[in-house]
C-alpha cells in the first residue's frame, strides 16, 4: 500500500518542487500623467482660475495668497496590485525669477474642485469663481455645504517633498518616498485620492510668488511619473518542462500496467 501511494505521489510532489523553485521575474515600467484637474486658490477671497494656464504658489504684489492644486487619475491608469517604486510631479517655471522661493508639497484632505474661471493675462490676480470652482473659501463655488474645513484648504500639515526655486530654474521637480507612497494610497484607495496643494514656505513677502504652466497651457504642462512594478507570471523553465515529461512518462506507463 506504502508504495502504491509512493508512486501515485511522486510525480506531483515533484512538480510542486520544482515550481517552488521557479521564481516570479517583476517587471518595472513607467508611465507619465497629466493632470485630471488644477486650480489656485487666491486668499482671502472667491477669486479662482480654472481655465487659466498658470498656477501659482506665493503672495502676489496685490497682497493675495496663492496656493496651487493638483489632482491625477492614478486608478485609472495603473494596473491593479502594482507596486510603486518612485514618484516624482515636474513642473515648468513659465516666467523667469528675480527671486527665490522653497515651495513645498501637501496631501490634500478632500475633494475640490476646477470650474471656468479665467484670470486675465498675468493670471495672478484672479478670477470671478465660476460654478465648482475651487476657491479660498468653498471647495465648490455656487454649491451649498462644500466650504473647506479651514479656509484655504484641508491639506495634511506635513509637507510630502520640497523644492527651492530660483531666478534659473526651468523645472521644478519634487520626488520623495512619500509622494509614492500617496500614489499607493490612491491606488488602493480611489476614494481617498485629492491630489495635492503647492504651498510657498513663504506666504508673507508680497510679490514673490512662483508661477507654473497648468495643465491648460500650450506647453511644459504639470507631469507625474510613476515608475511601478508589477509580479509577472512565473515562466516556464527547464525544471517545470523536465517534470510536466516526467508526469506525462508516469500515466503512459500506468495505462500500459
Amino acid at each position: 500500500m506504502k508504495h502504491r501511494l509512493a508512486r501515485h505521489f511522486f510525480p506531483a510532489t515533484l512538480v510542486a518542487a520544482t515550481l517552488a523553485m521557479c521564481p516570479a521575474h517583476a517587471a518595472a515600467s513607467t508611465i507619465v500623467l497629466t493632470p485630471t484637474k488644477d486650480n489656485t486658490l487666491f486668499g482671502p477671497t472667491d477669486k479662482s482660475d480654472g481655465l487659466g494656464d498658470e498656477l501659482f504658489a506665493g503672495r502676489s504684489g496685490h497682497g493675495d495668497i496663492m496656493r496651487a492644486l493638483l489632482a491625477f487619475d492614478v486608478v485609472g491608469s495603473l494596473p491593479t496590485g502594482a507596486l510603486i517604486n518612485s514618484a516624482t510631479l515636474s513642473l515648468t517655471v513659465t516666467t523667469p525669477q528675480n527671486h527665490a522661493s522653497t515651495v513645498n508639497v501637501f496631501t490634500l484632505l478632500a475633494d475640490w474642485g476646477q470650474g471656468v474661471s479665467s484670470a486675465a493675462r498675468g493670471g495672478a490676480t484672479g478670477a470671478n469663481a465660476a460654478t465648482n470652482d475651487a476657491t479660498w473659501n468653498v471647495r465648490f463655488f455656487n454649491v451649498p455645504g462644500t466650504a473647506w474645513a479651514t479656509p484655504g484648504g484641508d491639506f495634511a500639515l506635513d509637507a510630502r517633498a520640497t523644492q527651492f526655486i530660483t531666478g534659473s530654474t526651468v523645472t521644478a521637480e519634487f520626488a520623495s518616498a512619500d509622494l509614492a507612497a500617496d500614489v499607493q494610497s490612491w491606488l488602493t484607495n480611489p476614494a481617498g485620492n485629492f491630489g495635492w496643494m503647492l504651498r510657498a514656505q513663504d506666504e508673507v513677502s508680497t510679490g514673490i510668488a512662483i508661477r507654473f504652466a497648468s495643465r491648460e497651457s500650450a506647453i511644459g504642462k504639470p507631469a507625474l511619473t510613476i515608475n511601478y512594478t508589477v509580479a509577472a507570471i512565473p515562466e516556464p523553465t527547464t525544471l517545470t518542462l523536465l517534470a510536466g515529461m516526467t508526469v506525462l512518462g508516469y500515466v503512459l506507463l500506468r495505462r500500459r500496467r
